[in-house]
């Protein structure tokens, strides 16, 4: 097939051909126009319950959505229980799948059973046959303990998980449409800050790392340099004080000891006189 074109009244002019649309130009049409991966199908974002799976323990629950398998449509109104056998020996892990049977001419939630001690099992991807879509993995343990890990794909849409980088317009994401305190530390990439920090950085910024308090460096070291020497001067003042002190208790001292001796040497020689004058009396 070349070029084709839908949809046209199917009177035989064109791309309207006589004989009506089939199931594969119908599917051709579904498939172009919602699926994006290889897995040729998915689950409709915002649909009812999105046919999430969970579950701790056999039966897991399937619940209501709609999806595409291989451009084949599929609704599903009710939740769908599917049984996990348990393991006898160790953890297996199962799939749980859309399948496309096109001998059945049918669309539905299947199991696909995992080897114990195993990775997950594949699926089976035929077009024409059988074609499975990924819902989720299924892990269950010897004691039927189930974790149920998602691995639906969204169809073409604005669902959970449905737009990544590639699709963003350059400067689509503004600071106007980011609400005031959910960005956290925790969404900043180590170093981001900082480097932003820095990139500011300078004279007149405001952010002016050399800067203390509105001083340069320089100005705290010469303040330090001027305390050390009214410091110092104070101790050299100290000191000189000390030293004369020093000094007057010094001539304190010799003028006690001389006014001692002079009073020793007249009792001696007032002693000395009165011993001479008993001699010349006798």
């Amino acid at each position: 097939m070349a070029e084709k074109s839908l949809l046209w009244d199917t009177n035989g002019t064109g791309d309207g051909t006589g004989t009506g649309y089939t199931e594969t130009d119908m599917i051709q049409l579904f498939r172009s126009l919602f699926t994006r991966s290889s897995n040729m199908g998915g689950v409709v974002p915002d649909y009812l319950n999105e046919l999430a799976v969970s579950g701790t323990s056999s039966p897991v629950s399937i619940n209501t959505g709609a999806g595409l398998c291989y451009g084949i449509p599929y609704w599903n109104t009710a939740s769908v229980t599917v049984a996990i056998a348990t393991p006898a020996v160790s953890t297996r892990v199962d799939r749980i799948v859309l399948r496309a049977d096109w001998t059945a001419q049918t669309v539905r939630i299947t199991r696909i059973a995992g080897t114990e001690g195993a990775g997950t099992p594949a699926m089976t991807q035929s077009a024409g046959t059988t074609w499975d879509v990924p819902l989720a993995t299924v892990s269950i343990t010897t004691g039927g303990v189930i974790t149920v890990t998602d691995a639906r794909e969204w169809l073409l849409g604005t669902g959970d998980a449905t737009i990544d980088s590639t699709k963003l317009a350059t400067d689509a994401v503004t600071t106007a449409k980011i609400t005031d305190g959910n960005v956290t530390t925790a969404k900043l990439a180590d170093g981001a800050a900082l480097a932003e920090i820095l990139d500011d950085d300078g004279a007149g910024s405001g952010l002016d790392a050399d800067l203390l308090d509105g001083s340069h460096a320089a100005a705290f070291a010469a303040a330090a340099a001027s305390a050390a020497v009214d410091a110092a001067a104070s101790g050299a003042a100290g000191a000189t004080a000390a030293v004369a002190g020093a000094a007057s208790e010094a001539a304190a001292a010799v003028t006690d000891a001389a006014s001692a001796a002079a009073g020793k040497a007249a009792d001696a020689v007032k002693d000395a006189a009165n011993k001479a004058a008993d001699a010349v009396k006798k």
